[in-house]
């Protein structure tokens, strides 16, 4: 019994720990339309955005749309008033839509609310025949 009280205060005091460490941040721009091009280019662009809150801006985990959209994220915390950066490059290659736009998306889990971002890039990809 005492067992199970002390994971369950362990547990309480990580949650706890977890929502003081809650920041707030502001993205210069979460969407990039980078206008049309040929299927096979890689399309790379930059998205900034500066920690505007009291606490460090950890991300926890990244999730892109597609094996197509890699991205680099910052190399540890952000710390509050700082800027950073995320770079994504989009791999063209087989995402021709013909006339339909292509729009792709990285989602970055992180110390923030709502807890997940999403950053997408879009345009046309055009066939290379």
């Amino acid at each position: 019994m005492r067992v199970a009280v002390g994971i369950v205060v362990m547990i309480l005091s990580q949650l706890v720990a977890a929502q003081t460490a809650i920041t707030t941040i502001a993205f210069d721009n979460t969407d990039y339309n980078f206008g049309t091009v040929k299927e096979g280019k890689n399309i790379t662009h930059t998205f900034t955005f500066k920690n505007t809150g009291k606490y460090d801006f950890v991300i926890k985990e990244v999730d892109a749309s597609c094996d197509c959209m890699v991205p680099t994220l910052p190399k540890g915390p952000v710390k509050p008033g700082a800027t950073g950066t995320i770079v994504v490059v989009f791999n063209t290659s087989g995402q021709a839509k013909g006339k339909h736009q292509s729009s792709k998306s990285v989602t970055i889990t992180a110390n923030i609310i709502p807890a997940k971002t999403s950053l997408y890039m879009q345009g046309y990809v055009l066939s290379k025949r």
